[in-house]
């Protein structure tokens, strides 16, 4: 059986320069960080869905385990 996933579309995430590894030049998670760069820095998993036309989320959850990205949206459901 798969895990859960852990974030869904609405999940809005923030690059977090905090990276140990080094992200290869030509791969998805390249991609998913200089997609959010270009954004300012941040973006929902919707849209960055909608950039690439495919589920984003693998690369995306990697890049959160691998610190090079922080899930915002709990921050803001903690404000609220």
């Amino acid at each position: 059986m798969a895990r859960p996933r852990i974030i869904t579309d609405e999940t809005v995430v923030r690059v977090n320069a905090r990276g140990t590894k080094k992200l290869q030049k030509a791969s998805a998670r390249r991609a998913v960080v200089n997609f959010l760069i270009e954004q300012g820095g941040s973006a929902s998993v919707r849209k960055i869905n909608k950039c690439f036309g495919m589920d984003m989320i693998p690369p995306v959850q990697a890049l959160l385990r691998g610190n090079w990205l922080e899930n915002i949206s709990i921050e803001k459901e903690v404000e609220e």
